[in-house]
């Protein structure tokens, strides 16, 4: 294999991490990268790692901008890139040394236009979450989308996978929106794919960081970014052959952002009215019982929300304690 990969690292204030991201990068297993480090307006010494690291390697491209964020950074990364292939890794993570080299091999082997992996998450220097059961699924167009639209085997992010530049043609992160936009860039590139493989294996290593941008406090902008999301991925996937996971995905999404808005008191803001008024029109009456009691507490009885939820955690913890007791 001799096919050029652009690897595309975002970077804001990254100094602490920036070197164990860029080291990673750096000791892949499959050389042919073109590493495109994008600072987007650093105040801290990210700039200066950056350009002592385009200096001593060759491989990696230096981009400085002004903050604009993430989407951004990607979209700037993009542009510039050459390679025939397209990966992203957030400049506060790192990769398993053959990430590439495994991705790669999957995608050519199996023609496809998208090859993604397993991940696993650290926070506070533990192991609190990993995929990596080995489950290898291929899948056509609708599959994959039904996949990521459920959220359970595939993760919606863009740094366990790699995609043909073909593929991302006409298509950027949406700059106006600051939560799920990797959701939204992913369902846009798997719709335009024709097939995508994926192999639960861990080859991507997040770290949770209390500062991250990505886990702020809930907000009305937060919660309108996620609802134009929704939105925008309804008004792609019309096709009869994924409109009812989307439709299932879309009251989920929405539930999910009403009771992120109740748990932080901003249940009666506007957004939050704006979104309960178009649950209430929809009929979730054949979506499952879990959606038809959300959507019937949440909407139509808030008051009794609190009370749920303490009967389920108490139900919750019990159970768990009689598991782990027996």
């Amino acid at each position: 294999m001799n096919n050029l990969i652009s690897v595309i690292v975002p970077v804001y204030n990254g100094e602490l991490f920036l070197e164990r991201c860029l080291n990673s990068v750096l000791s892949q297993t499959y050389n042919n990268l073109e590493i495109i480090v994008v600072n987007d307006g650093s105040t801290d010494l990210s700039a200066k790692i950056i350009d002592r690291y385009s200096k001593s390697d060759r491989r990696i491209v230096a981009i400085h901008q002004q903050n604009k964020g993430v989407s951004s950074a990607r979209n700037i990364g993009i542009r510039n890139s050459s390679g025939e292939f397209i990966g992203f890794v957030d400049g506060d993570d790192e990769i398993l040394p053959d990430m590439y080299e495994f991705l790669l091999n999957n995608l050519l082997k199996y023609n496809a236009d998208i090859s993604h992996c397993g991940f696993e998450l650290v926070k506070n220097d533990k192991l609190v979450k990993f995929h990596d059961t080995g489950v290898f699924l291929e899948q056509n167009k609708f599959q994959g989308l039904s996949e990521i639209l459920s959220g359970q085997k595939v993760e919606p992010s863009t740094c366990n996978k790699l995609y043909k530049k073909a593929v991302l043609s006409n298509i950027k992160f949406p700059e106006d929106i600051k939560s799920n936009e990797d959701l939204l860039f992913n369902v846009e590139a798997f719709y335009k794919s024709e097939k995508t493989v994926f192999e639960d294996v861990v080859k991507y290593r997040y770290f949770h960081h209390s500062d991250s941008a990505s886990r702020t406090s809930f907000t009305e902008k937060k919660a309108q970014d996620i609802y134009e999301v929704a939105a925008r991925i309804k008004n792609l996937l019309t096709e009869d052959s994924i409109q009812k996971n989307c439709e299932r995905f879309y009251i989920s999404k929405l539930l999910t952002i009403i009771k992120s808005l109740k748990q932080n008191d901003l249940y009666n803001t506007e957004v939050s009215k704006k979104i309960r008024a178009e649950v209430a029109g929809i009929d979730t009456r054949k979506m499952g019982l879990r959606i038809y009691l959300t959507k019937l507490i949440l909407v139509r009885f808030p008051f009794l929300y609190n009370f749920t939820r303490y009967i389920y955690d108490l139900f919750f913890i019990k159970n768990q304690k009689w598991k782990n007791h027996s």
